[in-house]
């Protein structure tokens, strides 16, 4: 196992330890597979129910939400999958976001649960970047390191770590 791959499931299972029940929310992307093999992998026993979401922006979202569902019925993890009502004239990226987390939010209220996302140390600099060219102050300059009800296991890894991930794991 690569150092990533160990890494990677460390700092999963430390983040999950403390939660008795977690909803992890897995796009179908890399950074979110690799969570959800991490999670099966490092924290057996733990109980978390995979949520995922299609957008409903054309086959590629469908298709997205299937391979979730597909990889976490094979590593034995429940698994919700929720969808949005057709996109209206206009609808977007903050529109799509809001669904997403609204859907995350009530699947982990339903538990009594903590959401899981799978945000690196890029996506925290991207952040940070973005709301320092809009102006922002200290929390907003906090990002994904403010207090939060959002765990963030992958916080501390690069990109370049999930990839070594992904290649290793497949």
């Amino acid at each position: 196992m690569s150092g990533a791959v160990e890494r990677i499931r460390r700092a999963v299972a430390e983040a999950l330890a403390p939660h008795a029940r977690t909803v992890l929310a897995v796009s179908g992307g890399p950074d979110s597979m690799v969570l959800l093999d991490a999670a099966a992998h490092a924290a057996r026993g733990h109980a978390s129910l995979v949520a995922t979401f299609d957008h409903a922006t054309g086959p590629h979202s469908g298709a997205a939400a299937e391979l979730v569902e597909r990889a976490a019925e094979s590593l034995r993890l429940p698994v919700l999958v929720g969808r949005a009502a057709l996109p209206g004239p206009g609808a977007g990226e903050t529109e799509w976001r809001r669904a997403r987390w609204r859907f995350l939010r009530h699947a982990a209220a339903e538990l009594d649960a903590r959401i899981v996302t799978a945000h690196t140390r890029d996506d925290q600099v991207e952040t940070v970047l973005m709301r320092a060219m809009r102006g922002a102050g200290p929390r907003g300059l906090a990002a994904m390191y403010a207090d939060s009800p959002v765990v963030r296991p992958l916080l501390a890894a690069s990109r370049a770590e999930v990839e070594s991930y992904v290649r290793e794991r497949g």
